[in-house]
Formats: C-alpha cells, sequence, structure tokens
C-alpha cells in the first residue's frame, strides 16, 4: 500500500481572490483582449514592464481578472507597457520573458502577474499546462526533471522585479522562494526580486466609452474561521467563534456576515469558499481495501489509520474534523495508462473570511491605502540575488 500526495484542489465555490466592481458605477462590460505582444501608453521607463492576465472570469462571477486588466492598461502610476492575457501556467510566462525581449534592449523591469491564489492552496495555474497547480512541491519536482528553463540573465536580473498579485501569497515565503528559482534559475547569480502582498487584493473601476477611469486596486486585511462543508452552522455561532479567535479586533461580526458586498468604501463584509483536499490509498490487489467506512465517526477513525493525510492536513493549519469527508473505491490511473486498485478520499471545508478593507484618509475622503511596495508590513518579500555577470 503507498498514498499519493495531498493535493488542495481547484474547484472551489467561488475564486478566492476579489474584483471590487460588484460595487462601483461599472457595468462589467469586457476591454479587449490584448494580444501579448501589444503595447500600452503606458510609462517610458528605461526598462519595460509587463502583466500577465492569468485567467477568465466566469460572466456573471467574480470579475477580477477583468477588473485588472483595465487596471494594468488604464492606471497611470501602476500601468505597464505590455499585457498578456494568453498565458495560463508558470512554464508559458518563462517561455513569453525569454521569446518576447525587451525592445530597448535592457532586461524586464517589473512584471506582473495576476493570479487567484490563497495561503492555504498556492496557486491557481500549473507549472506546466495541464499539470498541479504551482505549489512548492510541484515547483521543485517539475524543477528536478529539467521540465522548466529558467530565463536568461540578460533578461531578468537582479534589478527585475516580479510581482506577484494574488491573495495572502506573501505569507507563504518559500513558494516565493520557489518562484525566484523559477524565473531566476537555480544557479543564477542574478535572481530577480519576488513579492507578493500579504492580504487580499481586488480591483475596481467606472467604464468611460471604450476604456476605464477612477482604476482602483484595494488591500483588505482577513480573518476567518471554518466548518465541514455543507454542516453551515448560524451566523451568530460563527461571529462567536470569531470573537474567540481574533477578541482584539475591533469588528462587529454580525454585521460583517450580513453581507457579501461591501456598501462603502471601509464596509466589512465576507467571503466564503470551499477548500477540499483529494487523497488517493494506492493498493496491489483490490481484496486489500477492505470495507468503506460508513458514517461520519467511522471515517474520521479510519483517516487516523493514514498518517501522512493527517500530517498534510496538519501542515496546512487543520484538523481532519474540520473537513466533510468522502471514501470511496477507486481505481488510479497512472502516468503511463496503467492502473491500480485505490481509495480515493475527498475532505472538504468551507472557509468563511470577513474581509477589512485597508484605507486611508485623503483630503477628508476614505480611500483605497496605497502603501509602499518595499513595505514588508504589507509585502512578503523575497530579495534578489546579485552576483557578478
Amino acid at each position: 500500500m503507498k498514498t499519493i500526495a495531498l493535493t488542495l484542489a481547484s474547484f472551489m465555490l467561488t475564486q478566492f481572490s476579489l474584483a471590487a466592481d460588484e460595487f462601483s458605477q461599472s457595468d462589467r462590460s469586457t476591454v479587449p483582449v490584448v494580444e501579448p505582444d501589444s503595447v500600452s501608453v503606458m510609462n517610458s521607463q528605461s526598462r519595460e514592464s509587463i502583466t500577465f492576465i492569468m485567467g477568465e472570469d466566469e460572466p456573471d462571477g467574480n470579475q477580477y481578472y477583468t477588473q485588472a486588466e483595465k487596471y494594468y492598461r488604464y492606471n497611470a502610476a501602476d500601468g505597464t507597457e505590455h499585457i498578456n492575457t494568453k498565458c495560463r501556467s508558470l512554464q508559458e510566462i518563462s517561455a513569453y520573458l525569454s521569446a518576447v525581449q525587451p525592445k530597448n534592449g535592457q532586461p524586464w523591469g517589473k512584471v506582473n502577474i495576476v493570479v487567484h491564489s490563497n495561503e492555504w492552496s498556492d496557486l491557481s495555474v500549473p507549472v506546466i499546462p495541464e499539470g498541479p497547480r504551482a505549489s512548492v512541491h510541484s515547483i521543485k519536482a517539475t524543477l528536478d526533471t529539467n521540465g522548466l528553463a529558467p530565463v536568461s540573465d540578460d533578461l531578468l536580473d537582479a534589478q527585475s522585479e516580479l510581482m506577484v498579485y494574488g491573495c495572502g501569497l506573501g505569507k507563504n515565503r518559500a513558494l516565493l522562494k520557489s518562484l525566484q528559482t523559477v524565473f531566476g534559475g537555480a544557479d543564477s547569480s542574478a535572481k530577480p526580486t519576488v513579492k507578493s502582498s500579504r492580504y487580499f487584493i481586488f480591483y475596481e473601476s467606472e467604464e468611460a466609452g471604450f476604456q476605464a477611469k477612477n482604476c482602483k486596486r484595494f488591500m483588505a486585511d482577513y480573518h476567518y474561521t471554518h466548518y465541514p462543508s455543507f454542516r453551515k452552522p448560524s451566523d451568530t455561532r460563527l461571529a462567536k467563534r470569531l470573537t474567540r479567535n481574533y477578541p482584539k479586533a475591533d469588528v462587529d461580526w454580525v454585521d460583517a456576515l450580513s453581507r457579501t458586498v461591501p456598501d462603502t468604501v471601509n464596509a466589512n463584509y465576507h467571503y466564503t469558499f470551499r477548500l477540499p483536499v483529494v487523497w488517493w490509498v494506492l493498493f496491489d490487489k483490490a481484496e486489500d481495501r477492505g470495507d468503506m467506512p460508513q458514517g461520519k465517526e467511522a471515517k474520521l477513525v479510519w483517516l487516523k489509520s493514514q498518517p501522512d493525510l493527517l500530517k498534510a492536513v496538519d501542515d496546512y493549519g487543520f484538523q481532519t474534523k474540520d473537513f466533510r469527508w468522502m471514501v470511496d473505491k477507486r481505481s488510479f490511473e497512472h502516468e503511463d495508462g496503467s492502473k491500480s486498485p485505490a481509495i480515493k478520499i475527498i475532505g472538504q471545508c468551507t472557509i468563511v473570511c470577513v474581509l477589512n478593507p485597508l484605507t486611508g484618509e485623503v483630503d477628508g475622503v476614505e480611500e483605497p491605502l496605497v502603501p509602499g511596495a518595499n513595505d514588508e508590513s504589507f509585502f512578503g518579500i523575497i530579495h534578489s540575488v546579485q552576483g557578478t555577470k
């Protein structure tokens, strides 16, 4: 008997990152898709910059990618010369940065990657097309098999900056370090700086003809609690848990749990998503699998016989009782097409995040807080590696 490593899968209720157009004046019309080599009208710094929009939004869902594209196209301060909407993996980003070299002969300056993420389940995009989502483990496995070539030091060096815009990713320093290796190389003497927000990221804009105006990027602090999926406690009970978990937080939990969209720029609200765990146990013979446990208590007892699974769940800060579990006999298909008798275990935990927008007063008006990009209280930062070239 052997196990297949834990996967925190990507079939969430809704995407974890937010788009604030739900409370802006925008009409959600989409902007034209920009071909990968197109150039915007933005800044004229000596090094060229590029933004990778790593996904598409559902028409009636969270408009995170749509609003982010508008922001990096039309925001005067943060807009980039290039916008790529085609890449869907880290490998494709690396290949593009290597193939489409800046016209001024300089290495790339700022490279933005806009992607859904969270502190529990890594990035929503794979390392290579059709592969598992990008994590420390999957990145290492790909690099070990020479499946991902870094960008040359001549195109991405110690003065380059890789900014990953995904929610809470800045708290995962190990993953940021892995991303630095992906794009800078394991043995490079000139790796770029890698940064990502410790907070939630979301965007909003207003429509202005064929363009957008007042494009803004927000950050929000978050507090969370959780429960086994499909077994939702009352809002009162959730509020009591949040009070117990965050006794010093100045938040009206019941009020925040009453809304999923903020009605003012600094209003607290909540966001719910499902965190799934998938685990396989493989067997040599089908009869070795035995009888499957029935009922909640029997499943929890059976799960305690899987120490690797328990450790993996614990590494993410959860316990088995936090999930609703399904245990079933299945057949596992290997990469070579062969199959093994197996038990497939799926656990689902629902996360309730209360979001607290970070704002500041500008001329007597509450506006989104815009912290400095080098402020490590807001951003996780893996500093550049400078060597001799």
